[in-house]
């Protein structure tokens, strides 16, 4: 009450720095009395310190959204600040449970309320002058090198909170709600496993260039939640005393860029609800998949065969793989890729990107060339018999060959013809046959699935996204 006259006369007011000890019916007074305010900080012990009612006053500066996001309310809320342009909150201290999730809900709802609006939460622990930034729900955060980035369950989606990553002090952030995390450009290239044992419901991990690893003295316990809840992981590397003998149990897409040595894991990682994969082939020997559907695989291995017959066969239920990238390899024989090839029943979807030391020539494409054409209709009258005969990858759909400009390679043409026709004849599932390099494309079959040759510009390479 005592600075009330003299607030009333700063109407120009900008830039407000409290710390708030007073009840939260005073706060709101006082800021009604600075109209103008355009950058607020306020200083708080805990989340308790000011309710979810009192924040959702900023968003009711947007009454045409207000009513959607707060919901019904038998209590008119007053829009506060309506010219604010950042808040900052700085907490003592961070509480666990369900209350403070929901006061992260409502700051998302202020974010998308104004989406140049910035908000920002600092606090006494962790490193010091660290920011996390709010954005919107469901906003979708680009990777950035040097950045530490969360996600909280909100009732628009996703609810993401972004900092700099502190290189001299990297501890553990506040949030041990988060169901989804990131974290790039460590200077050591590594996180230990021990920064995730406090997040109970982690759901999508995302260490694109650090590598996850154990110190020797480190026992993972028994009930780590994130063996239980982790859905989605993509990671650079991860260190084999992590992976051995463990299962992820609701893991379904995984994504690794290195890998250690295969023989250095054992026993195997188990990934029952699996299904999406893309990683070396000397990381996929090490896994049990029971029901694998998609797979990019880079082949490490100069006898690919071997490692697939002895590990990959064994482990791995190949039996409903519908769609293998391949990639990578180390000067394999025509024959390695053929027979992995031939241990895919279901396969749909193929592609293959091109080496400089690659097999793919005419002998490689022969293999999908129908063999028995005596069965061809027309051929063989009256034999009464028009199936499709032996052929490699009978329920192939799709083949694509990337980083290979045809027009330089006319010794192909004449074979890949006979794949179009003949294929075409039979009558196989075969529908979309095409070569890629340098953002052009050429397609080999045509609406009548006859054999064309078409250029399409631009044309964008395959990625499993995971």
């Amino acid at each position: 009450m005592a600075l009330s006259p003299i607030l009333a006369t700063a109407q120009r007011l900008t830039f407000l720095y409290l710390n708030v000890q007073c009840s939260e019916k005073m706060l709101p007074y006082i800021l009604k009395l600075v109209p103008a305010l355009e950058r607020l900080w306020l200083g708080l012990s805990f989340p308790r310190a000011l309710s979810k009612a009192f924040f959702q006053a900023f968003v009711a500066n947007r009454p045409d959204i207000a009513s959607e996001m707060i919901g019904p309310s038998s209590q008119p809320i007053q829009p506060l600040c309506v010219q604010l342009e950042a808040l900052l909150l700085h907490y003592k201290g961070w509480l666990r449970g369900c209350e403070e999730t929901g006061i992260i809900q409502v700051f998302g709802d202020i974010v998308a309320s104004a989406p140049a609006f910035f908000l920002g939460l600092s606090f006494d622990e962790g490193p010091k002058g660290q920011i996390w930034r709010v954005h919107g729900p469901g906003v979708q955060l680009k990777w950035v090198q040097h950045r530490i980035c969360i996600g909280l369950p909100g009732r628009h989606g996703p609810v993401f909170l972004s900092a700099a990553l502190d290189h001299n002090d990297f501890t553990s952030p506040l949030f041990r709600e988060s169901e989804y995390l990131s974290v790039s450009g460590h200077p050591s290239g590594e996180l230990s496993i021990d920064f995730l044992f406090p997040f109970h419901n982690l759901r999508v991990l995302t260490l694109l260039d650090l590598t996850l690893t154990m110190q020797p003295t480190t026992e993972l316990p028994s009930n780590l939640p994130l063996f239980h809840t982790l859905e989605i992981l993509r990671v650079g590397s991860i260190q084999s005393s992590v992976m051995a003998g463990q299962t992820f149990h609701g893991l379904e897409g995984y994504w690794e860029y290195e890998a250690h040595d295969m023989g250095s894991q054992r026993p195997l990682t188990g990934m029952p609800a699996c299904t999406k994969l893309d990683l070396k082939l000397s990381r996929f020997a090490t896994l049990e998949l029971p029901q694998i559907s998609e797979l990019g695989i880079w082949i490490d291995y100069r006898e690919p065969n071997m490692i697939w017959e002895n590990h990959v066969a064994v482990n791995v239920n190949l039996s409903g793989l519908r769609l293998i990238h391949v990639r990578g390899w180390i000067s394999p024989t025509k024959m390695d890729l053929i027979q992995i090839l031939r241990s895919l029943p279901a396969l749909e979807t193929l592609i293959i990107v091109w080496q400089p030391l690659s097999p793919l020539g005419v002998d490689f494409f022969r293999e999908f060339v129908p063999m028995d054409t005596q069965r061809i209709p027309g051929l063989n009258k009256g034999s009464g018999e028009d199936h499709l005969p032996a052929v490699l990858c009978p329920k192939l759909e799709s083949l694509q060959i990337e980083d290979v400009d045809l027009t330089k390679q006319p010794r192909l043409l004449p074979v890949l013809k006979k794949i179009v026709t003949l294929h075409a004849v039979f009558g196989s599932p075969l529908r979309s046959f095409t070569f890629m390099d340098s953002g052009r494309k050429w397609e080999m079959i045509g609406g009548d699935r006859r054999f064309t040759m078409e250029e399409v510009i631009p044309a964008l390479k395959f990625q499993l996204h995971i």
